[in-house]
């Protein structure tokens, strides 16, 4: 009897050890199995392309535009307003590019009586291809508040992106999308040009200051992919670009800024990189009455960018910088290309002495090439 029970406590321990080894053996395949399956995914992972996606846009950018009544009854035949003719030389440049701003000085009203610019005026800048206008200028507080509120009237009911001048007082700023890129567009005039003025609305115009540009600068800069900033400088006359206007372009490129450009000065100034925002120191004027040779000619630009989308990592590069001259004919008054002016005595001098003013701190600026 002892040997039979002993038997069965054998056979009994045998058949534990065979099944504790048959579980040990499946625990092992199934974990073999799961560290191979999780290698494959990682080898997988590992080999998988990224997804990448590309976009681009480029940029056209023009001066101040800064209307007479000369002008708009030159181009008002029989009380018919048609005002094609004023840019239609620079048609091609505008259409040329995915985006087109410049800079308005006037304020659009409802009946034109010789002050700010009639509507039709204001339509041929949307009709002939702009997309943003910065309306940051001493200008639009020259008829009061109420009039600049008119005129804020009329934009709302474009298609035209505005930037410096918000009637409500409201900080936000529009983001303009084209081609998948987002753009923020800021503008400010200097204190000094608004100085004669008493503004009762908070923010019925943006006035430059140092914590009023880096804060509204660095607030956008995590909404959009490219920042655009119109400088309305006044009182500098000059093709060198004074240490003041150095420091504000140090301080706007460190707070994010992409692009800079200035206008309202008596002359067109240089180009320059600072770091990977590019700075156009002043476009000059697109449109103006002023006689002076330095005012009557102008700048405009143009310039490429490029959104890469790596795995949900997007980067912008900024390229192709062009720059070049165009004058303000007058009888008639005319935007036109300054290498194709007809009529201007050493037209040849003019257009070299001019664009080694723009290549004056960057001679890689290509000049050229826009329309």
């Amino acid at each position: 009897m002892k040997n039979k029970k002993m038997e069965k406590e054998i056979v009994a321990l045998v058949l534990t050890i065979i099944f504790c080894v048959i579980a040990v053996a499946t625990v092992l395949l199934i974990l073999i199995n799961t560290f191979d399956e999780k290698q494959k995914e990682v080898e997988i992972e590992e080999n998988k392309p990224p997804v990448v996606y590309n976009y681009n846009a480029s940029i056209f950018f023009g001066g101040k535009v800064d209307a007479s009544d000369d002008l708009i009854a030159e181009y008002t035949i029989n009380g018919k307003e048609d005002y094609y003719g004023l840019l239609e030389n620079i048609e091609p440049a505008i259409t040329n590019n995915d985006i087109a701003l410049f800079q308005l000085d006037d304020v659009v009203v409802d009946t034109y009586t010789e002050n700010g610019v009639p509507k039709r005026f204001a339509d041929q800048f949307t009709n002939i291809g702009f997309s943003m206008v910065s309306l940051a200028s001493q200008g639009q507080l020259e008829l009061g508040e109420n009039a600049l509120q008119t005129s804020h009237t009329y934009w709302n009911e474009q298609s035209l992106y505005t930037a410096g001048s918000k009637v409500s007082g409201d900080t936000t700023t529009e983001i303009y999308e084209k081609n998948g890129i987002t753009f923020g567009l800021l503008g400010y005039t200097m204190p000094d040009n608004v100085k004669e003025y008493t503004i009762t609305n908070p923010g019925i115009l943006d006035v430059y200051s140092d914590e009023l540009v880096t804060t509204e600068i660095q607030s956008l800069r995590n909404q959009v992919d490219v920042i655009i900033v119109y400088l309305d400088w006044n009182d500098i006359d000059s093709f060198e670009v004074s240490n003041e206007q150095h420091r504000i372009a140090k301080l706007l490129a460190d707070s994010g800024a992409d692009i800079i450009l200035g206008t309202n000065t008596g002359s067109i100034q240089p180009v320059e990189w600072i770091g990977s925002t590019i700075i156009y120191y002043s476009l000059g004027n697109l449109v103006t009455d002023d006689t002076d040779l330095d005012d009557r000619i102008g700048m405009i630009g143009s310039i490429y960018i490029q959104k890469t989308v790596i795995d949900g990592k997007t980067t912008i590069e900024k390229s192709q910088p062009k720059a070049d001259l165009v004058y303000m004919s007058n009888h008639p008054s005319k935007v036109m290309m300054l290498e194709e002016v007809a009529d201007l005595e050493n037209k040849n001098e003019l257009y070299e002495e001019y664009s080694s003013v723009i290549k004056m701190l960057d001679d890689s600026i290509r000049l050229g090439g826009i329309k």
